[in-house]
Formats: structure tokens, C-alpha cells, sequence
């Protein structure tokens, strides 16, 4: 396989990206999932379901999302499996994706 760069490089990209490094080498775990609320996510989109500018394109983004990631076998659980499985274990990351979608989902629906 073709080398996508030096480990300092992929060690400063995925820094960036808000992945931070845990006690056991190689293991990073993305920052962003402890920082974003389903529930305030949820209280956005509802906002912009409201609004008549808003409305038609949010809800049908959300379907879109629900299509992507409500299975494991859903093509955006499987992309987010195949983009991160080194980090973690294949199973583990598709229930989190799944799981992540269906409470941003239930959120969005009350």
C-alpha cells in the first residue's frame, strides 16, 4: 500500500481534525463526540424545520441522514467504518455511528 506520509504528519492532521491521542498507542478518539449534544443539535435543526426558507431542505437532509446512518449496513455507517477502523474496532464504531444518528434522530422528531 502506498504510504500517505510520515507519522508526525498524520499524527498533526488528526490533531487538528479533533482527534486526541489516548493511553494506548495508536488509539485516538474523536474530541467532537463529547462536545456535541443531540439535544442541542436536535433544537437547531427543529429551528430550521420552522422556518419557511429552512423548512423542506432540513427535513429532507434529515431523511437523507436517517437513510446514511440508521443501520450498520447503511452506506454512510459503512464509510465512517472503513475511514476509521484502525482507531477502533469495526462493530464498535458502526453501533456508535448508529447509535449517534438514531439519538440525533429521536431528538429531532419531539
Amino acid at each position: 500500500p502506498e504510504l500517505l506520509g510520515s507519522s508526525p504528519t498524520i499524527i498533526d492532521a488528526m490533531s487538528s481534525a479533533g482527534f486526541r491521542l489516548e493511553d494506548q498507542p495508536g488509539l485516538y478518539k474523536r474530541g467532537m463526540w463529547s462536545q456535541v449534544d443531540s439535544a442541542d443539535m436536535a433544537t437547531e435543526l427543529g429551528l430550521l424545520r420552522s422556518h419557511e426558507i429552512s423548512s423542506s431542505v432540513t427535513s429532507e437532509a434529515l431523511s437523507m441522514f436517517q437513510d446514511l446512518f440508521s443501520t450498520p449496513s447503511a452506506i454512510g455507517t459503512e464509510l465512517v467504518v472503513q475511514h476509521v477502523h484502525a482507531l477502533e474496532d469495526s462493530d464498535f464504531i458502526a453501533g456508535s455511528s448508529v447509535a449517534l444518528s438514531q439519538d440525533l434522530l429521536e431528538a429531532t422528531s419531539q
